[in-house]
């Protein structure tokens, strides 16, 4: 199977998955999580967590445990998405500036850590769900969404390094 349909396929999966999960999200909205499942990665102690299950109730836990479920595919999607992107573009640029390519191509190899820390911060919001009374669990989802998120704003923004230099300087000689 060749680059772009598996780039075609974890799009569309990417887009279906999200989709649910954006569905899923607005049950679990309540004043102790209220950016839904993100405020649940950050929720940082068990206290916390067990006044977020109790708000949710049973139909909001259930939800949850649905979204982190399908939270395993969409780490899939983005992983395959971010990949692939990132090796296209080094492909297409390495004629260009080789030392982009070389980036570029580098990047892609941050989404196998990112997953694994999306992984792990779902497994520990399992253990919660679960009734789980460790509270290593909360704090290691708090560290994991952490690297995830870092993870990926670190990759955009040196993705989006190159062209933002050259569209200033552009925008520089025009002026």
């Amino acid at each position: 199977m060749n680059k772009i349909r598996v780039l075609i396929a974890a799009l569309v999966l990417f887009i279906l998955v999200a989709a649910a999960m954006v569905s899923l999200d607005s049950m679990i909205i309540t004043d102790v999580t209220p950016f839904g499942i993100i405020s649940f990665q950050f929720i940082g102690t068990l206290e916390a967590s067990v006044l977020a299950m109790n708000a949710w109730g049973d139909i909001g836990r259930s939800a949850v445990a649905v979204s982190l479920g399908l939270d395993y595919l969409f780490i899939l999607a983005y992983s395959i998405i971010g990949c692939l992107v990132l090796i296209l573009a080094s492909q297409s640029q390495s004629l260009q500036s080789p030392v982009w390519g070389n980036v570029l191509f580098s990047l892609a190899y941050a989404f196998p850590i990112i997953s694994i820390a999306d992984a792990v911060e779902n497994y520990s919001l399992i253990q919660l769900l679960l009734g789980s009374i460790n509270d290593s669990w909360p704090t290691l989802a708090y560290f994991c969404a952490s690297i995830k998120f870092t993870g990926l704003a670190t990759v955009s923004f040196l993705v989006m390094l190159r062209p933002g230099y050259k569209m200033a300087k552009k925008f520089i000689r025009l002026s």
